[in-house]
């Protein structure tokens, strides 16, 4: 029997230089790519920030970010509902977010009402119900995908428990501060964090959210007055649906008539996907060429969260690509 070879994320940028090579509708364009790594400069200040922390103590802060990045993704609404949004005050006011920021409210609000939700014990156990008190949006909207997040915090409780005596803060040291060494321990041990895909024969290890679990971790260590990963330069790009949106309409991505027609009319586009595939491979690699054109003064991380910022700033022509899974 022939042993699967372990595969991580050192595989990546390897794999995404493959991809691109058979890529048959998208492409990237090397003039737009320099056009807007000119821009980085000016959005820097816009680089993205963790998912809200909530104290002074590592340990507690690290616990959420590990637990909210768990079920950080597919936040946009099936064509038939309206988009799940949740109020700021819940009860006092009517400004709702919706996302990250609506992802953020959900965990203040479920911690001030005692609800023990960084508790792997709590996690473990689990019920639907709860997930969807937990995620209740205003005027009932609802998050999509509550059964897989309930699956994924539930997943998070049980490894937790059964190989990190109940704290994330163990999942790094075991990594020993390493970014690289967190996302791959990270992607072997949580399969809700799995996240490699398949292209012809190859596997793509994008590993999206534990890569971002990982910069968001080396930014809370930082704001605790420690000095954070190392290797932090070593993540990609977090190949999602909102960043290469963002490519696209700057021109750096460009998608052959038929993918464009596909997402225009908002056609699902089912995960591995040679299209899907291609779509997060040419963002992977149009950020490693826009840090290469500023010589690594900026982080492919921190590239990426500039690119996340923009979607709050541009007006776009073309909708993002629409892909349901928990992996973005």
């Amino acid at each position: 029997m022939t042993e699967v070879k372990k595969i991580g994320l050192r595989d990546l940028l390897p794999a995404t230089e493959k991809v691109m090579q058979y890529a048959s509708c998208v492409s990237i364009n090397g003039q737009k790519v320099l056009e807007l790594a000119r821009r980085i400069p000016e959005f820097s200040s816009t680089f993205r920030a963790p998912l809200k922390i909530i104290g002074d103590e590592l340990k507690i802060d690290l616990q959420l970010i590990f637990v909210k990045n768990a079920v950080n993704f597919s936040f946009w609404p099936d064509l038939s509902k309206p988009q799940w949004v949740v109020e700021e005050k819940e009860g006092e006011s009517h400004d709702t977010k919706w996302g990250a920021d609506a992802l953020n409210i959900c965990f203040d609000r479920a911690l001030k009402n005692g609800m023990k939700i960084l508790s792997p014990n709590f996690l473990n156990s689990l019920t639907e119900g709860q997930v969807r008190h937990l995620f209740r949006g205003y005027q009932g909207t609802e998050i999509p995908m509550i059964h897989e997040r309930m699956m994924c915090l539930k997943d998070v409780g049980f490894v937790l428990l059964g190989e990190f005596r109940g704290k994330y803060l163990n999942v790094v040291e075991e990594a020993n501060y390493d970014a690289v060494a967190l996302v791959n321990l990270i992607a072997e041990n949580f399969s809700s964090y799995s996240d490699v895909s398949r292209f012809r024969s190859m596997r793509v290890p994008f590993l999206k959210r534990a890569q971002l679990c990982a910069y968001h971790t080396h930014l809370t260590l930082r704001r605790h007055g420690k000095s954070g990963l190392k290797n932090i330069d070593q993540l990609t790009a977090f190949a999602d649906y909102r960043v290469p949106q963002v490519l696209r309409e700057f021109g750096v991505l460009e998608y052959a008539p038929r993918l464009s027609e596909r997402i225009r009319n908002n056609v699902l586009i089912i995960r591995d996907d040679p299209a899907e595939v291609q779509i997060r491979a040419a963002t992977v690699r149009a950020v490693e060429l826009i840090r290469e054109l500023h010589n690594g003064k900026y982080t492919p991380a921190q590239i990426d969260s500039v690119l996340w910022g923009m979607t709050r700033q541009v007006k776009f022509k073309e909708p993002f690509h629409r892909t349901r899974t928990i992996a973005y």
